[in-house]
């Protein structure tokens, strides 16, 4: 049986308006236990994962299975939208 382990990365700038507004769904599925990464972008320490990931804007979310990439979304969305994405 292969176990999947799922994780989201959720790429934002501190001056990105509509990643101030997802910060706050991001850390409440933290808070419920979902593996969701904030990376800032603009951070010289995390600009291997924005080329790895080939980030251009942001917010941008990445949803991993077993660390390769098998969703993204661009820009904020919804609360539903959010937890509908980051679910299995």
């Amino acid at each position: 049986m292969t176990v999947v382990s799922y994780e989201t990365l959720m790429f934002k700038t501190p001056t990105c308006r509509s990643c101030k507004a997802m910060l706050p769904l991001a850390y409440a599925a933290r808070a419920k236990g979902e593996s969701v990464t904030i990376i800032d972008a603009s951070d010289e320490m995390s600009r291997g994962q924005v080329l790895q990931y080939g980030i251009h804007s942001v917010p941008t979310m990445v949803k991993l299975e077993n660390g390769i990439e098998v969703d993204r979304h661009i820009g904020a969305m919804p609360m539903q939208e959010f937890y509908d994405f980051i679910g299995e």
